[in-house]
């Protein structure tokens, strides 16, 4: 993974141990595109837009752990690599050609043999044969 992926996960795991998990995937979600950056308030207002948008006790949770921050949020685009490099293993260990795997997932050719080879090299080959095909989940 990349630095830039590693830096997004400990902000996330920051924001999670903060505010809980579903809070913290909505305000990525919703917020950490285009500028990706999010000014916590010093203190909880009424009405607030966080507030609508993760609920009154996350976000008063959220002004107490980060009153006066701006916080760079994370683009959760890793998780997007996690999730193809997921399907594919599973597709993989099916018995899918890689031209197949590329058509189904929307990659090329050469980028599915690029994820094959760094599982492969993180230790998910061996695992390629323990799936069944019903087991894919797309």
């Amino acid at each position: 993974m990349t630095p830039e992926y590693e830096r997004e996960v400990i902000v996330f795991e920051r924001l999670a141990l903060a505010i809980g998990p579903t809070a913290s995937l909505k305000l990525c979600q919703f917020y950490g595109c285009g500028s990706k950056t999010l000014y916590v308030p010093n203190e909880k207002t009424p009405d607030h837009e966080i507030s609508r948008l993760i609920g009154d006790e996350a976000f008063a949770y959220l002004v107490s752990a980060f009153s006066g921050e701006t916080i760079c949020l994370p683009s959760l685009a890793g998780m997007k690599y996690l999730r193809r490099a997921g399907l594919v293993r599973q597709l993989s260990a099916c018995g899918v050609p890689q031209r197949l795997i590329a058509a189904a997932i929307g990659l090329g050719i050469e980028r599915v043999r690029q994820i094959q080879k760094q599982l492969a090299a993180d230790g998910f080959a061996s695992r390629f044969e323990n799936i069944e095909p019903e087991e894919v989940i797309l």
